[in-house]
């Protein structure tokens, strides 16, 4: 569960948020370059969105891990598969499916 007050907590959910962002940044500059069919650009595009991925599922992991090691008393704000825990369906902070348009 994140912990208000938490430094470490703060720092991983910015990094989280980052990384979303990032992720869905380059969904959209994919798009825009499939429907342009910029044949250089998606394959430029579809490797950034592949590592933009990466590190949001990296994000989304160090977050469970700082919270199961460090704020055990509750539950996990994010569950192991990728998608948020019933408990936090409507808090902001918790993106129902953060995955770029072209990837639901």
């Amino acid at each position: 569960m994140r912990n208000p007050g938490c430094p470490d907590c703060d720092r991983l959910w910015d990094a989280y948020r980052h990384a979303i962002m990032e992720h869905i940044q380059i969904g959209s500059k994919l798009q825009l370059a499939s429907i342009s069919q910029d044949l250089e650009a998606i394959k430029t595009l579809e490797v950034l969105s592949q590592a933009a991925e990466q590190s949001r599922k990296d994000a989304r992991q160090a977050i469970l891990n700082h919270e199961a090691g460090n704020h055990p008393e509750g539950p996990p704000s994010l569950s192991d598969e990728g998608s948020e825990s019933s408990t936090n369906e409507t808090n902001s902070d918790h993106p129902a499916d953060d995955r770029p348009p072209e990837q639901k």
